[in-house]
């Protein structure tokens, strides 16, 4: 601990033993500061005490020859005791985890009993010591130990009530606080101090009320929702929030705002993020010669768009499954646009990947995912027709459809449209083997759900005879296997590989 230096010029009593206790060791002037402070609470300002008694109190020892010196009186001897503990305080501050007992800004007290600077200062007189600690963000605090704290509400009930109970402030007068802090800082032209000394002088509070409940805001805040930057350190955990926030929209302007760094350095950020990922992703698709033709985006993307803008007007309550021609439109554009993009990434130079690279691979991911959206947009029907015939009074439809979703997606990502199966019949395959593994069901369902025959219904009869046929035989199948036990669907998956795409 770094040596304390005590002023004996800013004592008006303790002048002479303030000159002993000057060569005590940090540790030891550490210790006599809390017996400073629990002395204080003994005093009474309107009597005299003797020195002995002082020095006892404060060093636990009783001079031999006692100094002749005059009773001190008690209001002299609290000032001189408070300034005791300042100059040790802030010649040797310690973590708040270091004191002895929890302590308690001095902000916040006078932000929650609305009490001014000065107001504060007669506090203190009357022997609200403070204390000076290192914050752990870094930077000096002023603090209150939570024991000086009670003993004062104790021995000033009236006084600290008063302020409270003149100054107590409604959830809506701090949501305009903070509502009006919001748009001066928006504004520009304004520090954080001016807007806070604005803000008192408009809604008639103290500064440090103004500062308490903006900062209480913040602290609780999400990043978007803050009123001023916190400039924290990069660490992955924020750069990650500052590329979440980008992703969903938010401007390069307003992400420097909000985390306390100029746009250059958030673009920088992002872009750096963006690079990475870009680096450690692995594009799967399925291929096809005709990709490699020159005109393939015209004739493979610009189809898959028109079905698109027909599908979308059908509106959400769809009930048809594509048929086969749009299924391998759709599929054919789908791993085109994954295929450009892992041809284009493979071309640039993955450790120096430019803006205009990256923002090119995004346009297409973007594209595809559109795609993919379609897909799965337009086979929810299934599962839905699935997860009726899973019903089991424990689960809901709603959450029997949200379990069918995710073999939905993995089905659209792995189908290789390319082998002539029908992606509905691979889809409903892929659900209903989802369902047997994952929602235990009463022995009699899978026969009920053999005996249903309105699965046919929700899919389209397009595209002639032949494809009708095809799907029919391939979900009689499906069907089929319902009636299995595990073992014996076990034995032909791996005999016949049914549930994979061969």
């Amino acid at each position: 601990m770094p040596r304390i230096v005590l002023d004996k010029t800013r004592f008006r009593v303790l002048g002479n033993l303030i000159l002993q206790l000057r060569f005590g060791a940090p540790e030891t002037l550490l210790e006599q500061s809390y017996r400073a402070e629990r002395l204080i609470r003994l005093i009474n300002p309107d009597k005299q005490y003797p020195y002995d008694f002082i020095c006892y109190k404060l060093t636990d020892y009783k001079p031999k020859e006692i100094p002749d010196s005059p009773l001190i009186d008690g209001a002299d001897l609290i000032a001189d005791l408070a300034m005791f503990i300042s100059q040790v305080t802030r010649g040797c501050p310690v973590l708040p985890n270091m004191l002895p007992e929890r302590g308690i800004l001095i902000e916040r007290l006078m932000a929650e009993n609305e009490i001014s600077a000065r107001s504060m200062e007669r506090w203190i007189a009357r022997g609200l010591v403070q204390r000076t600690i290192i914050r752990p963000e870094g930077g000096l605090g002023q603090i209150v130990l939570e024991s000086t704290w009670q003993w004062f509400i104790e021995k000033n009930e009236r006084l600290v009530s008063k302020a409270a109970a003149m100054n107590q402030l409604t959830c809506e007068q701090r949501r305009r606080i903070v509502q009006h802090a919001r748009e001066l800082y928006h504004r520009g032209g304004m520090s954080r101090s001016a807007i806070e000394q604005f803000l008192a002088e408009k809604h008639a509070r103290a500064p440090e009320t103004i500062r308490f409940i903006l900062d209480a805001h913040d602290q609780h805040a999400e990043f978007e929702e803050r009123i001023f930057p916190i400039k924290t350190k990069l660490t992955d955990e924020v750069i990650g929030q500052i590329y979440e926030l980008y992703v969903k929209g938010a401007g390069i302007d307003y992400l420097a705002k909000i985390f306390g760094r100029n746009p250059a350095t958030i673009s920088r950020i992002v872009n750096q993020v963006r690079r990475e990922r870009w680096q450690n992703v692995t594009i799967e698709y399925i291929y096809s010669p005709e990709f490699d033709l020159p005109d393939a985006m015209e004739t493979i993307v610009a189809p898959a768009r028109m079905i698109d803008l027909k599908v979308e007007s059908a509106g959400e309550h769809r009930t048809e499954v594509l048929s086969g021609v749009q299924e391998r439109t759709l599929f054919r554009a789908y791993n085109y646009l994954k295929w450009l993009m892992d041809r284009s990434k493979r071309v640039e130079n993955q450790e120096t990947l430019t803006t205009a690279a990256m923002d090119r691979l995004e346009e297409l991911l973007n594209q595809a995912n559109q795609i993919k959206d379609l897909l799965i947009m337009a086979n929810r029907a299934l599962i839905a027709h699935i997860a009726k015939k899973h019903l089991n009074g424990v689960l809901s439809l709603e959450e029997l459809m949200s379990e069918g979703l995710g073999p939905l997606i993995k089905a659209v990502e792995k189908f290789d449209y390319t082998r002539g199966l029908k992606f509905s019949t691979y889809a409903s395959w892929a659900i209903i083997k989802h369902f047997a593994r994952a929602v235990p069901m009463e022995g009699q369902l899978c026969h009920q759900y053999l005996a249903d025959e309105d699965l046919d219904a929700i899919m389209p009869g397009v595209d002639g005879v032949d494809e009708d046929q095809a799907y029919r035989r391939s979900m009689a199948v499906v069907d089929a296997m319902l009636q299995l036990n595990e073992r014996e669907r076990h034995i032909l998956e791996n005999r016949f590989g049914i549930d994979r795409q061969q």
